[in-house]
């Protein structure tokens, strides 16, 4: 989005969703190195940090976003994070940005947005990813991940929308950096997709 805003902007003003949900959007969270953070509030405490928050700001309070609430769940560094952003004349009952929807502390990363209706949930997530090997660290991290994710979605009790990047892919070979290796690795010089 931020390489291209106004095309973005042009987009959303056609198309004119009622929601949007945003993943990996790389925006840290506001407090000082080493300090606490609040997760919720874009960081403004450098000069280069300020001019990206005004530029966003800015940028929000113009059309067709101006017609947009937007809750930030935000990772400490240029890292992860998620954002939905839903026209103002919806009144969600809560916001929780954790799994457990009671703590007001943020999932690690800014992974979780949920925005509870009288009538359904709606999650957006950004998934961590498995890593390469299993001996790496991502690799658990995304068990105790989709364990949650599982356990989470059997307890809703309500209709759930979720939608976000679920960091899956539908063949062996989908893996972005290494796509055209395992390609070969797994079906020879010719898969049988792109």
């Amino acid at each position: 989005m931020k390489s291209d805003w106004p095309a973005f902007s042009q987009f959303v003003a056609r198309l004119d969703p009622d929601v949007i949900c945003v993943q990996e959007v790389r925006m840290p969270a506001a407090g000082s190195k080493g300090g606490p953070k609040n997760p919720s509030e874009l960081k403004d405490d450098t000069s280069a940090s300020r001019e990206e928050k005004q530029i966003v700001l800015r940028a929000l309070s113009s059309s067709p976003f101006k017609d947009y609430r937007v809750w930030w769940s935000l990772s400490e560094s240029k890292y992860a994070g998620t954002a939905v952003f839903m026209k103002k004349k919806f009144e969600p009952k809560k916001v929780s940005f954790n799994l457990d929807r009671t703590s007001s502390k943020h999932e690690a990363d800014g992974r979780v947005i949920i925005v509870e209706f009288e009538s359904f949930l709606l999650l957006n997530t950004y998934a961590p990813n498995n890593g390469w090997k299993e001996e790496e660290n991502s690799f658990q991290r995304r068990r105790k991940w989709d364990k949650r994710m599982l356990e989470f979605v059997q307890q809703v009790g309500k209709p759930l929308i979720w939608c976000g990047d679920l960091n899956v892919r539908a063949h062996p070979c989908g893996l972005l950096v290494k796509h055209k290796a395992v390609a070969v690795e797994v079906f020879g010089p010719n898969p049988p997709f792109p």
